[in-house]
């Protein structure tokens, strides 16, 4: 009994320590477990990491190489300030392009001013050119006196047939009288103008056949002297070429009536119309001593005297500028008065 007591106990006894062995093997082995699960863990959770880093690094390279593509020229890091810097750059050229247009209209406006001014300008130089164009007709037709054309303003042949045109009016002067359009202020008279611009009457007497007597004129108005003065010839010396030349008309032709016209004034004033140019040295006060003597003259020999110089007076007894173009030549209103004078001596 006692035997099988102790059998039992080295039984419980082995059995015991088998228990214990086999429990601490397997707390080694859930221990060793547990470390390999761990560690399994941790590479997992590392292998997960690098594999999230890796994407994220494909991810960064993706969109580095979408900005190079972009922005070829500037390293990723500067991709914001590049940014930053185009939208400056393209707000300043908006507002370059609006200040170049503004400064394009502002360039038309002006190109368009002076486009306006310069056909002001023109206008006014064409108007200008017109005006001196009159004021200087005398030279600009001026000939040499021998080879000057004579203006015959006879009418049609016609019209010397008819019987109502017995006499034929010849006009001998100076350039007052070639500008005088005789043939149309007298369109019912037999007419004949031998005006010469710039002659005398000194150099008339020189021409007196070509110019009077190859018309056989039965009447002829004269009006010459202004141009002596303006040669500087004395009043008295203008006077005894006007008296050499009606002397001569009348022992050559006495048949031939004889009309004396005064010589016209002139005007001298400071009024911008006036051409200093045309008058030369000559004098109203001059004019109007050749005139007197010119009166006395035709009184004593029985001459038609006509005064046309007071009907062209202003109210400072100079020419007046509503009758002449620059102080002596005439305009249509100033040969209109003279006309109407002319015709109290004309007869159809």
């Amino acid at each position: 009994m006692g035997k099988k007591r102790k059998k039992n106990n080295s039984y419980n006894q082995n059995n015991r320590d088998y228990n214990q062995k086999k429990a601490l093997s397997l707390s080694t082995k859930d221990d060793s477990f547990k470390q390999i699960s761990n560690s399994n863990n941790v590479e997992i959770q590392k292998d997960f990491k690098q594999e999230n880093v890796n994407n994220g690094l494909e991810e960064q390279t993706q969109s580095n190489q979408r900005m190079e593509t972009i922005l070829p020229n500037n390293p990723p890091s500067d991709n914001k300030l590049i940014l930053e810097e185009n939208k400056k750059n393209d707000i300043g050229q908006i507002f370059d392009i609006n200040k170049n247009k503004s400064n394009h209209q502002k360039t038309n406006g002006s190109k368009g001013l002076i486009i306006f001014l310069v056909i002001i300008i023109i206008f006014l130089i064409e108007l200008l050119l017109i005006n001196i164009n009159k004021i200087n007709k005398l030279k600009n037709n001026e000939c040499k006196i021998d080879e000057c054309p004579i203006e015959n303003n006879n009418p049609k042949d016609d019209d010397k047939n008819n019987e109502t045109k017995n006499e034929t009016y010849l006009f001998l002067g100076d350039s007052i009288f070639y500008q005088y359009n005789t043939g149309d202020y007298f369109r019912d008279y037999n007419t004949i103008n031998t005006g010469v611009n710039g002659i005398t009457a000194l150099k008339t007497l020189e021409r007196l056949e070509e110019s009077v007597y190859q018309y056989n004129p039965t009447t002829i108005f004269i009006l010459l002297g202004t141009n002596d003065l303006y040669y500087d010839y004395t009043s008295e010396e203008t006077f005894n070429h006007l008296k050499q030349l009606i002397d001569k008309i009348h022992l050559d032709k006495p048949e031939i009536t004889i009309n004396v016209l005064s010589i016209l004034p002139i005007n001298k004033s400071d009024n911008p119309k006036v051409s200093k140019e045309a008058n030369g040295n000559k004098t109203n006060e001059q004019i109007n001593q050749v005139n007197e003597n010119l009166y006395k003259y035709c009184e004593e020999n029985h001459l038609n005297y006509i005064n046309v110089h007071d009907l062209l007076l202003d109210s400072n007894n100079e020419l007046n500028l509503a009758y002449s173009y620059e102080g002596l030549h005439i305009t249509e209103l100033g040969y209109h008065h003279i006309t109407m004078e002319l015709l109290k001596y004309m007869q159809k």
